[in-house]
């Protein structure tokens, strides 16, 4: 057999973790505890939570991009209703994800087109939809900012940046540890894949770089990868 290349093992590596804005609108909260198992289930790392009673002028601010719509109204009005839980979500594409998962808006339309999604099994309506999501990158910075005051958000690293980090504190540790799986060859390797190699080096070391300390994208990428290989990776 040929021993592989550690170096042509991680040339495919990208790793980019998101953060967005989930909500547990009124109308969900009864089914709070259940909707978060399932947001753990799917891969997402919950960084903060926090239960809140907005006011109708908040609910205005977080929802102005609607501002002069004929459902505008109604929309403050029921999530100043009561209780909501906003919650900051991380994981690889986040947002995009947190959107899949939600499905339409309209929970009459995702119960004929999308019936496995959150907003077909705890919403009513359009209004009524039981949860959040935010829509892209500009709206999550900015709703995270406004549920979560105190949280201090790393910009999306551009491509240039990523390779840069990669470069000086993913790879060094990937190498290592990548070459000694090469050279030991195990008779039952657990290591499959190169994203299971990644999840290895990295858990093994403790770390990026092998500091022993982690970050919260670090940990949500960590928490991923643990979902993902059960097999692979132990507490």
């Amino acid at each position: 057999l040929l021993t592989p290349n550690p170096q042509t093992l991680m040339a495919g590596i990208r790793i980019y973790v998101e953060v967005t804005l989930a909500m547990i609108k009124p109308d969900a909260m009864e089914k709070a505890l259940e909707i978060e198992n399932i947001i753990l289930q799917s891969g997402f790392t919950i960084l903060k939570k926090r239960k809140v009673h907005l006011s109708p002028e908040e609910c205005s601010e977080l929802y102005a991009e609607h501002s002069g719509k004929m459902f505008f109204p109604s929309l403050t009005a029921h999530m100043s209703s009561g209780p909501i839980i906003a919650m900051m979500l991380a994981r690889n594409k986040a947002i995009s994800y947190w959107k899949e998962l939600l499905g339409p808006a309209d929970s009459m339309k995702a119960k004929e087109t999308h019936p496995n999604s959150l907003r077909a099994i705890y919403g009513t309506d359009k209004i009524r939809n039981g949860l959040h999501g935010s829509e892209c990158f500009n709206t999550a910075e900015k709703e995270i900012s406004l549920m979560f005051p105190a949280a201090i958000l790393e910009p999306f690293p551009t491509d240039l940046a990523a390779k840069d980090f990669l470069s000086k504190f993913v790879n060094p540790t990937l190498l290592t540890g990548l070459t000694e799986l090469c050279k030991e060859k195990p008779a039952e390797p657990v290591v499959s894949s190169v994203g299971e190699s990644v999840c290895v080096c990295v858990c093994a070391c403790g770390g990026w770089g092998g500091g022993g300390g982690w970050a919260a994208g670090e940990w949500a990428l960590y928490n991923e990868w643990r979902i993902r290989y059960p097999l692979v990776v132990s507490e």
